[in-house]
């Protein structure tokens, strides 16, 4: 459901956001969208006035967590039950999966189809190029460069960093 609030805070309910077959795991906002990521392995765009449903975008894998890409600013970043990261081209519909330069050793580098060892649960996504990823699955957080010169396909991703010193699952960052 979506509402409006006014200065007293008081909401008044707008519309209802149905269609989803799944769990709905993610909303993201933009100014003319809202962007829903489900576990029906489906991410659904909005029309922001009016609620009404404006395209369906099946995946491969449920969606874990979205987020405006600011590299990209017509794109959605997404983490998926696979382990993967995409981005969604808002006005195609189409997918672009990223595949990640993980550390190997000291200063070097692979090339991999995965983020973690589970789901990328959560995201997020700097201004200046850097995402921070998070999974329920293992006990750690990486930091990653992202180097977008223009074009989702010359997109690059190179982890920089792995945080391990959670002793517990990660659900929220």
């Amino acid at each position: 459901m979506v509402y409006r609030t006014d200065d007293q805070g008081s909401l008044t309910k707008r519309f209802v956001l149905s269609g989803h077959s799944g769990w709905v795991n993610c909303i993201e906002i933009t100014d003319s969208l809202i962007v829903t990521g489900s576990q029906d392995c489906s991410i659904k765009l909005w029309d922001i006035t009016s609620g009404d449903l404006l395209n369906t975008l099946p995946q491969d894998a449920e969606i874990s967590c979205l987020s405006v890409f600011p590299q990209l600013p017509s794109h959605i970043l997404f983490g998926d039950g696979k382990s993967k990261l995409s981005l969604l081209d808002l006005a195609q519909g189409s997918t672009l999966h990223l595949m990640p330069n993980t550390l190997v050793g000291t200063g070097r580098y692979r090339r991999s189809s995965k983020y973690h060892d589970k789901s990328v649960d959560t995201l997020h996504v700097s201004d200046n190029g850097y995402i921070v990823t998070a999974s329920s699955g293992s006990k750690f957080v990486k930091i990653w460069k992202v180097q977008c010169p223009g074009e989702a396909s010359q997109t690059n991703v190179t982890e920089l960093q792995i945080l391990r010193d959670h002793t517990d699952y990660l659900s929220v960052m």
